[in-house]
């Protein structure tokens, strides 16, 4: 073998050892993305029904609502490639109007005031508490620098003259969480 063809080896080596690589490198990319989703665990628990009561008063009227939170497991999301960004995705509404929120206070043009709930906290999905809290949110003045965002009692009475006077809900779930169905894993 001459130096020439000597060469010529190491360059035809060097491009199948380059596209080898490659393939390697795509094939584990493919793997990781489509079948990534076994290191974001299931829910053992995927469906879950949470009565609650809230009485509130709003001017000089005392207002109940009793109704069921409904929250169901959807299924697993990916934002990002390579399993960054998987999540389990939950769906929650109101039994009683099918709607994800109770409006408690609206004029002709838009909502002012309503309450949800996170479907992800009832199910114990990254979350450890022993009760649900309600998130009471609204359109405050605009010259209080934000709108939309969870209202304290004291906002609740001087923007809206509501005040809550009962509010109960059963616990959330305490899930737990299974990789193929069998592995047990924190959620």
């Amino acid at each position: 073998m001459d130096l020439e063809d000597k060469k010529l080896l190491k360059k035809v080596l060097l491009i199948i050892l380059i596209v080898w690589v490659s393939i390697t490198l795509l094939v584990s990319a493919f793997c990781f993305y489509y079948f990534g989703e076994w290191s974001i665990p299931d829910p053992e628990i995927k469906h879950g029904e949470f009565p609650f009561k809230l009485v509130y008063r709003i001017g000089e009227e005392t207002v109940t609502i009793e109704d069921t939170y409904v929250c169901e497991y959807i299924g697993k999301s990916a934002s990002e490639p390579f399993n960054l960004g998987r999540t389990r995705i939950w769906n929650g509404y109101m039994k009683g109007t099918g709607d994800y929120r109770h409006v408690l206070l609206e004029d002709d043009e838009r909502v002012l005031l309503y309450f949800r709930f996170y479907p992800k906290f009832c199910m114990g999905d990254g979350y450890d508490e022993e009760s649900i809290e309600i998130y009471l949110r609204g359109e405050v003045p605009i010259s209080y620098g934000r709108m939309d965002d969870k209202l304290t009692d004291e906002e609740l009475l001087r923007y809206f003259d509501v005040e809550i006077l009962h509010w109960e809900m059963a616990p959330p779930i305490k899930n737990k969480f299974t990789i193929l169905g069998f592995i047990p894993v924190k959620g």
